[in-house]
């Protein structure tokens, strides 16, 4: 089931922290909440909901990594004007049991663990840093100046979106 967007009939209010990119200007709070559209796995079997306005700032990247911890990655990118930063939202898939996650710690370290099913682990993780290129000349701050918009649309991404996306998992 594949699930349509739907807006109310009142005019939404516009966001006046960011600035329009092409001409698109950031959806409110209240109609982030009221649009979505769905992320799908087919080769994993789960699914994500995530806001509609995600769409002209994400590119999504998989990759199959047989020798790593985690199996399989599903990473949400961040794009602003065009250029490819890093991830907002990150979603694995390990292959272990239960017992052996808890056990190795992994409920302790920057993995949260969404669901278990037949001897495989979904679990999702945010940067805890933005992109090093947004740092200024000496390194020691970011560059606000420059990448401000950018630094606030990831903030937003990743600190409340990515938790309430995260909410929406479903193994189908």
């Amino acid at each position: 089931m594949v699930l349509k967007p739907t807006v109310r009939k009142r005019k939404p209010l516009l966001s006046k922290q960011v600035t329009p990119v092409k001409g698109r200007k950031p959806a409110s709070a209240a109609l982030r909440r009221r649009t979505k559209f769905v992320y799908r796995n087919e080769k994993y079997k789960f699914s994500l909901t995530l806001p509609d306005w995600w769409k002209p700032y994400i590119v999504i990247k998989t990759a199959a990594n047989p020798d790593s911890e985690s199996i399989y990655d599903v990473m949400f990118l961040f794009k602003y004007k065009g250029k490819t930063y890093g991830d907002v939202l990150t979603l694995s898939v390990f292959r272990m049991p239960l017992a052996k996650w808890i056990e190795e710690g992994y409920d302790e370290s920057p993995y949260i663990r969404l669901a278990h099913r037949k001897g495989l682990i979904f679990a999702y993780s945010t940067p805890e840093e933005p992109p090093a290129e947004f740092l200024n000349e000496s390194g020691d701050d970011f560059n606000y100046e420059q990448y401000g918009e950018q630094l606030k649309l990831m903030s937003r991404m990743v600190n409340e979106d990515a938790p309430e996306i995260a909410k929406t998992f479903k193994l189908i």
